[in-house]
């Protein structure tokens, strides 16, 4: 569902006179990543492959993904040793046992640690050690959902389609408190509770199958 389609659902909630850019667009960003930062969501999960060049020690790799939330798999496709896979090291655990010099330049890093964000909120990669040449990764990670806003079309939101009345749900609860009205907020707020142990049920029970992820359709959402 497109995010437009889902503000226009929303001020149909007699919020017309709530603005979409400043404040609904906001929340719907907000409940969204609050949602999907639930569990490792199989609709989260993207798959990148970019060339790095030389750069410095201080700077985050400049091809990555800019929307890492959290990672999955890092490798080198080009590199046999340990099948070009790369662990996970904390970046203050590389400063305080290796020192400055834990920078120093390699033939191809071993490790890999998240540091910092950038402007749209996502983790910021770096290797360890750094790399002499250009280098081939493959990164497989769980994405984080962007700032909505009216262009922004449905692949990008992430969000499945049929869990949408749930992020609206969500949204529709703060906006009735912040109105004062405490039993709409309630039932809004109850509503999208449901939805979302729903939500979790189906992602749990497919951890334990050979199948894709099963959605549940939520017909008792009429807007």
């Amino acid at each position: 569902m497109l995010p437009s389609a889902m503000v226009t659902e929303i001020q149909a909630h007699d919020f017309q006179d709530i603005d979409a850019n400043t404040r609904i667009y906001p929340l719907l960003t907000s409940e969204n990543r609050r949602l999907c930062a639930l569990a490792p969501f199989p609709f989260l999960e993207k798959f990148s492959t970019w060339t790095e060049a030389v750069g410095t020690p201080a700077t985050p790799l400049v091809g990555a993904p800019t929307d890492i939330r959290a990672v999955k798999n890092m490798g080198m496709p080009g590199v046999q040793d340990n099948a070009g896979n790369l662990s996970y090291l904390r970046r203050d655990y590389i400063e305080k046992t290796f020192g400055f010099n834990s920078y120093l330049l390699a033939d191809f890093p071993t490790r890999y640690n998240l540091y910092g964000t950038n402007s749209t909120g996502g983790m910021n990669l770096y290797v360890y050690p750094y790399i002499t040449a250009s280098t081939l990764f493959a990164l497989d990670y769980y994405a984080l959902p962007p700032v909505l806003g009216a262009g922004t079309t449905e692949a990008q939101l992430l969000l499945p389609d049929m869990y949408c009345p749930i992020l609206m749900d969500r949204v529709l609860a703060r906006l009735s408190r912040a109105e004062g009205d405490l039993t709409d907020g309630d039932t809004y707020e109850a509503r999208a509770n449901a939805g979302v142990s729903e939500m979790m049920m189906s992602f749990e029970v497919n951890q334990d199958s050979p199948d894709p992820m099963l959605y549940t359709d939520y017909d008792d959402y009429n807007f």
